[in-house]
């Protein structure tokens, strides 16, 4: 038997008192029709469906309690018969209730906010188009396209439109809170001697105390079971910065990972490597705040010194440990250990010293902090 026109008629088991409430039951919700003419289990479409509210459930809730409520509007030409559709894939989607109702000119896409801002409801307006497409503030998708319209229903459940809740990422792929919480572990003070110390037992030590695991992975193992040493003194460094430039002469790197809830510090090959743990931190705090005495004046006179010499009695008086950028200075064949100044006798600020010091020798400082947010001298080649 063929359905008058302009009418779709919806083959279903429904019991007759069913059909004449117009409730449609079903395992997860209901479909609320008006209760015109139902005797013959008729869907009017122009009557449509009267107004929808999609709640995710559980599996689609955020961690802040992110509830979305979906109001979908069908377009005139919308196929009906591509409602049932429609309505499954939402409920496979962990949908509990699922209504529909006839566009109106005018209506458009849209997510409102409402509720708390401790349990947001954002309440989703979309519209099925007369080709069978559903059209969201996030895209098109068709009927076949479940996983990427539950995707997008997750990500806005948890982290709102345009993910303005989502954690923001500081470095190493970790958020802001998770960063945070590993750069003050790794703020503590070394705390013993380190020059000329093997680099493997100097990071054992360093490592023990930390709440981060701390790993060796195979391409550092064999670089860490030789007999190199440290080559600066890090006892009064942050472990951060410490574990960076113990192990960076010896090709090797520190890297944060994240193992499912957790994040591992490993000592890895610097090859091939896009982030790393860096040797000090570059400071937004203006050098005469961040360490006083760099600007402070004082009487020179150096005649035929050695560099390590005259540094030492200038990061003395700083309280600003030295450490050297080993490797780029390998690569240019510098060595600080051979290399001797001259100054002539002059009144200079301590940072102007430190400048004409480091320049006979090629070399440059740059004032870092550690995880402490201790002042530190970086001294590498120049440009």
């Amino acid at each position: 038997m063929t359905p008058p026109c302009g009418t779709i008629w919806w083959r279903t088991s429904l019991s007759d008192s069913a059909l004449a409430t117009g409730r449609i039951g079903h395992p997860t919700g209901h479909l609320n029709m008006p209760s015109a003419n139902f005797s013959s289990a008729r869907f009017v479409a122009a009557a449509a469906i009267a107004v929808a509210a999609v709640v995710l459930s559980s599996g689609l809730t955020a961690r802040a309690a992110g509830t979305v409520e979906v109001e979908l509007l069908t377009e005139k030409g919308f196929p009906f018969e591509s409602t049932r559709a429609w309505l499954d894939a939402f409920i496979g989607l962990g949908i509990k209730n699922v209504q529909i109702r006839a566009a109106q000119v005018g209506n458009e896409t849209n997510i409102d906010k409402r509720g708390r801002d401790d349990a947001p409801v954002y309440h989703v307006t979309g519209i099925l188009a007369a080709d069978g497409t559903l059209h969201l503030p996030g895209g098109r998708f068709k009927i076949e396209h479940k996983r990427r319209l539950g995707e997008w229903l997750k990500e806005l459940a948890e982290h709102g439109p345009g993910g303005v809740n989502k954690p923001k990422i500081a470095a190493f792929g970790l958020t802001d809170e998770q960063f945070g919480k590993l750069k003050g572990d790794m703020a503590r003070k070394v705390g013993f001697s380190t020059k000329g110390a093997r680099i493997g037992e100097v990071v054992a030590r360093i490592a023990a105390p930390l709440s981060h695991r701390l790993t060796i992975d195979g391409s550092a193992t064999k670089a860490l079971a030789g007999g190199d040493v440290v080559l600066d003194e890090l006892s009064d460094v942050a472990s951060g910065t410490a574990l960076a430039a113990a192990v960076r002469p010896a090709g090797l790197i520190l890297v944060p990972r994240v193992r499912g809830d957790e994040i591992d510090l490993v000592v890895t090959s610097s090859a091939g490597a896009k982030e790393l743990w860096p040797v000090g931190w570059t400071s937004e705090t203006a050098p005469a705040k961040l360490l006083p005495a760099i600007i402070k004046p004082t009487n020179v006179e150096i005649d035929e010194t050695p560099l390590l010499d005259a540094l030492g009695i200038v990061a003395k008086r700083l309280e600003a440990p030295v450490l050297f950028d080993h490797n780029n200075m390998a690569r240019r064949g510098i060595d600080v250990a051979k290399a001797s100044i001259s100054l002539p006798a002059e009144r200079l600020t301590y940072s102007n010293v430190l400048k004409k010091l480091l320049y006979q020798a090629r070399l440059k400082y740059e004032l870092r902090v550690d995880e402490a947010d201790k002042p530190l001298l970086w001294i590498s080649p120049l440009p």
